[in-house]
């Protein structure tokens, strides 16, 4: 990938550009959430999928269910990646859009502000959250399914 020479400030980029820096923000942003709702409905359609198996009639064998299991953990770890990868993104185009529009900037400060009584989870965003929150609690889910299969 082509390294720029300089990284310019925010206050250095033309009326164009930071319309450009904040269309980028905004699309990466959608990018992350359709992400997030593609691994949802994927691992809850496998989740379903365990779950029909092992109540029905026919119930499917530990090894079936816990092969599923895996594929589950194994999806759950690559979203996990897949998220932070672009949450990361979607922090450094806020931040330059912060610093290139007065007016985000003053926003996002308002939003800090007034959620003082969270300042132990300070830096943590609703994205933070959902990006570490929903891949781990999947996995621990496939987990617990295959120990149930087996036990």
């Amino acid at each position: 990938m082509h390294r720029p020479r300089r990284i310019r400030l925010g206050k250095m980029l033309s009326a164009e550009e930071r319309e450009r820096l904040f269309t980028h923000g905004m699309h990466e942003e959608g990018v992350f959430y359709h992400r997030l709702n593609f691994f949802l409905l994927c691992e809850s359609l496998l989740l379903a999928s365990v779950v029909s198996g092992v109540s029905g009639d026919k119930p499917l064998s530990p090894t079936v269910v816990t092969g599923i299991c895996g594929l589950g953990v194994l999806v759950s770890l690559f979203w996990w990646f897949a998220q932070i990868d672009k949450l990361r993104l979607v922090k450094i185009l806020e931040k330059r859009i912060a610093e290139a529009l007065p007016e985000f900037a003053e926003t996002i400060y308002l939003l800090e502000s007034r959620h003082s009584q969270w300042s132990a989870i300070r830096g943590w965003s609703a994205n933070t959250a959902l990006a570490y929150f929903f891949p781990p609690l999947f996995i621990s889910a496939w987990v617990g399914l295959a120990l149930v299969a087996w036990l």
